[in-house]
């Protein structure tokens, strides 16, 4: 390519880029917003950083974590210092859009796509979506009930079966499964929550935990006890996750302050104290 300029004036070649650069670049290239993450929202709250993933086992996820965000900046602009990455984030808290926490209460997360309850019909992932966590396996519209035969003592086994010799009450076999609906549309906000309770061991709450678990994803579940609920950063992690689920409450432990418990519950706002960055407020509709 030919170019005219003034005589004795030359270009001088630059192997980086500025941070503004570099924040300008990734708000173009990549999907970034500040993200709302309750219905309401007082202007002067922080709101933190979201970038959308693409692949990967958060696919069709906004991740909140600045490990994410913190790669993709160290790729555009390679060897920056901690400052530089500071100052890349700062501007694009100024230039990036607002984008609100997808409302649709039918419209569920999961492996292979976003499921609409409503429908049911299986949508593709898109950044349009904006959701925190999903439910880690995929929608199978072919999924039925399966035995799985003990050749050792040739007996059968299936989780229908399992579940009604739970329960010798029907009405609780019901219960069960309306409990674990609960738990996989995390987007509803049910204002309820399930207490499991016997007076004596195995009798099967530790085993419907580990269901519920790997049908969610453990890395979509979070344990926090009752009593720790209202302590600085216990709650930090509920905002990637699609519910509480929590094995043990001390017996005989008192509770002298539940106002965060009865926020999540009823899907009020709460403060979520962070480390080392601003607090955020936050609104949890998944099932506890």
């Amino acid at each position: 390519m030919n170019t005219s300029m003034p005589k004795g004036m030359t270009y001088r070649m630059t192997d980086t880029i500025t941070n503004y650069q570099a924040a300008q670049l990734l708000a173009k290239a990549e999907e970034i917003a500040l993200i709302q993450c309750s219905d309401r929202r007082n202007t002067s709250d922080p709101l933190p950083l979201g970038i959308y993933q693409r692949s990967g086992p958060n696919q069709g996820l906004y991740s909140l974590l600045d490990g994410d965000l913190d790669r993709i900046i160290l790729q555009m602009r390679p060897g920056a210092s901690e400052k530089d990455i500071r100052e890349v984030r700062m501007i694009l808290r100024n230039t990036v859009p607002i984008r609100q926490r997808t409302p649709n209460r039918d419209l569920v997360p999961v492996a292979n796509g976003i499921f609409d309850y409503r429908s049911q019909v299986l949508m593709p992932f898109s950044p349009d979506y904006v959701f925190l966590s999903k439910i880690s396996v995929p929608y199978n519209p072919s999924a039925r009930n399966v035995v799985i035969h003990n050749q050792d003592d040739g007996t059968d086994w299936d989780v229908e079966g399992w579940m009604q010799e739970l329960f010798s009450d029907p009405e609780l076999v019901d219960l069960m499964w309306h409990i674990i609906g609960a738990v996989v549309r995390s987007n509803v906000g049910w204002g309820r929550t399930a207490w499991f309770y016997s007076s004596s061991g195995n009798s099967g709450k530790g085993t419907i935990l580990a269901l519920l678990r790997a049908l969610v994803g453990r890395e979509n579940c979070v344990s926090v006890r009752l009593a720790d609920m209202d302590k600085n950063f216990a709650l930090e992690p509920i905002m990637r996750a699609a519910c509480i689920m929590t094995d043990e409450n001390n017996v005989g432990e008192y509770v002298d302050k539940s106002s965060n418990a009865k926020a999540l519950v009823t899907g009020d706002n709460v403060s979520i104290s962070r480390k080392y960055r601003d607090a955020v407020e936050f609104q949890f509709k998944g099932f506890m």
